[in-house]
């Protein structure tokens, strides 16, 4: 408490107001005081405003804090009902009910409480304050003896329509930032001082730099419970893909893997027994220890094939309030359909199995009624056979085991964060795991003697960059120039992949700032004894980089140790644009 008092300089002689005195610091304590022991924000204001109220002798009093774009009205104390709703929301709006933005792209906040929190403020005026308060002790005079122009901004003169004289309108600020404002208004005239303006100015800071740090106390112990959520989810997500192995699809191997599941899924609700798990599928049920099945709970369809298969039933403790439940249920609803998804594919996989080994001693039935020489074609039949199963079994493993985990914990944490320099790594982070993807996709469906279709790679690689990167206004297009039946090595084509996606990432989160137009051009060719890889843009240009293998950029080292990769060379280019220029054998 006493930290925040010393950061505001004032002294503990009596202010006047109308007819009441009270000394400053002890307020500016009683109003601290009653902050700090309300554990809602609330009630804390609705103190606040009393004891101002209460201490002043102010007819009016209100406080308006940030909400999105606008400043609306938080709590009020002594205002009419009508004028608090008339005079709640600050935001302008034109007649298609549409928000009216300034030349910077920002809202407009219309009335003199928008000047004051947007400091659209002139101290050269007497109704305005070097702080950027505003007050006034006649709105009638102010009104009669200055422009619009002079006020900053329309009014609307509500306040002296309603009768209030006597306004004053003083910022709530944290360090330099304004989240709010303190308002007080009387009918009678001459309630304010230039002494007790700045006063209330002290006041504000106070009340600002409280509210400030108990919403970072508040926001940090969100920020906490979330990550408990999630650790809780990513560990369940973890442990069921230990879980899935390639003879899913024996009895036994099924059984335990679905009982298994069913054990697990308890484990991403807080409480131990909060929640009981039940899985029927395949004409079988499959249950969580300690399994109870109450009056409370929800069925989700596991679908197969577009049809549904069985379902996921979770029941939940009766003792646990139903509105408590319904609300735990609405937080994981992503995480469960993630989940059913994941519980869908792995019931394809085994039935795929099933009709695979169905249709195989079908095969081997029918290969024992032929003849000899029919015998030895089946018997090269059956080696084809078995040799494309082995490779489907392997893909199949390899991207249940490498991917699926990978993928759900992107997903997953993709979707429950904001906008930042976290959730735009982890996109970078999706974008490379999306190239390496469609490699395994690539090679499972076109793989020619070991090699690939490079164009048939890279489209897909830049498909995915400009759904992902391109903004709703932007206009960013992209080239690919290659060869339609170019054919890379196997281990050349990650390392192009990846750089492809390094070199195309940057351009469209640096080539193009401050424009919605630009093209990326993507070119693969063969030259000499090796390949010719390019990746331009229109764009700024990248800075001069003297040393490209100490770049203070990651995706330019990685580059760099790519094009090592392929024993190639790498150049960049910054003449109209950037152009990254790779060479490899």
């Amino acid at each position: 408490m006493i930290r925040w008092i010393n950061e505001i300089p004032m002294s503990t002689e009596n202010v006047s107001a109308g007819s009441g005195k009270y000394p400053k610091l002890d307020l500016i304590i009683r109003i601290l005081k009653a902050i700090n022991s309300s554990a809602q924000r609330t009630e804390a204001l609705e103190e606040t405003l009393s004891i101002i109220k209460e201490a002043t002798g102010m007819e009016a009093t209100g406080i308006r804090l940030r909400d999105g774009f606008d400043y609306p009205y938080y709590v009020t104390k002594g205002f009419p009902g009508y004028f608090v709703e008339a005079e709640r929301f600050l935001c302008s709006y034109n007649g298609m009910g549409r928000l009216l933005k300034d030349e910077s792209g920002n809202p407009v906040l219309e009335c003199m409480c928008g000047n004051v929190i947007k400091s659209r403020t002139d101290p050269s005026l007497p109704f305005f304050t070097s702080f950027g308060s505003f007050w006034t002790n006649s709105t009638t005079k102010l009104l009669a003896t200055t422009s619009e122009k002079e006020r900053q901004a329309r009014t609307r003169n509500r306040c002296n329509g309603e009768g209030y004289e006597s306004v004053a309108l003083i910022p709530l600020r944290s360090r330099d930032t304004i989240i709010g404002l303190l308002q007080l208004n009387d009918k009678r005239t001459d309630m304010f001082t230039p002494d007790l303006v700045r006063y209330f100015e002290d006041l504000g800071n106070a009340i600002g730099l409280v509210f400030a740090q108990k919403q970072m106390e508040t926001e940090l112990r969100h920020v906490n419970e979330y990550q408990k959520e999630r650790m809780r989810e990513l560990n369940c997500l973890y442990s069921l893909s230990s879980l899935i192995g390639p003879d899913a699809s024996e009895e036994s191997a099924m059984d335990s893997l679905f009982s298994s599941i069913a054990r697990i899924i308890p484990e991403i609700w807080e409480h131990h027994g909060a929640a009981h798990v039940k899985i029927s599928i395949f004409d079988r049920e499959y249950v969580s220890d300690d399994f109870i099945e109450t009056p409370t709970g929800e069925s989700l369809p596991i679908l197969l094939r577009g049809d549904q298969a069985g379902t996921l039933c979770i029941f939940f403790d009766f003792r646990e309030n139903p509105a408590m439940i319904s609300r735990r249920l609405d937080e994981k609803r992503y995480f469960l359909n993630l989940l059913l998804s994941r519980i869908s594919s792995l019931a394809e996989i085994i039935l795929v199995e099933k009709e695979l080994r169905k249709s195989r001693d079908e095969m081997e039935r029918r290969v024992e009624d032929r003849t000899s020489e029919l015998r030895k074609a089946n018997e090269a039949l059956e080696d084809a056979l078995a040799e494309k199963m082995m490779l489907i079994r392997e893909v199949n493993h390899r991207v249940k085991n490498n991917l699926f985990i990978l993928q759900g914990i992107l997903e997953l944490q993709t979707a429950h964060m904001e906008e930042g320099p976290a959730r735009q790594i982890i996109k970078d982070l999706d974008n490379k795991v999306h190239s390496i993807s469609m490699l395994h996709e690539v090679l499972y469906r076109s793989v020619e003697q070991g090699r690939i279709n490079a164009q048939t790679y890279i489209t897909s690689i830049l498909s995915f960059l400009e759904e992902s990167w391109t903004a709703e206004n932007s206009i960013i297009r992209i080239s690919c120039r290659i060869p339609p039946r170019l054919l890379l090595e196997v281990d050349k084509v990650l390392p192009v992949g990846l750089i492809i996606n390094e070199a195309a990432t940057n351009a469209f989160k640096y080539a193009f700032a401050g424009r919605e137009e630009g093209e990326i051009i993507v070119s693969l060719a063969p030259e000499d004894s090796g390949y010719l890889l390019r990746i331009a843009d229109d764009g700024i240009g990248m800075p001069e980089i003297p040393d490209i293998s100490r770049a203070p950029s990651l995706g330019l080292k990685l580059i760099h140790a790519l094009t090592i990769q392929l024993k190639g060379e790498l150049s960049i280019s910054r003449e109209g644009g950037t152009s990254v220029t790779v060479r490899f054998p």
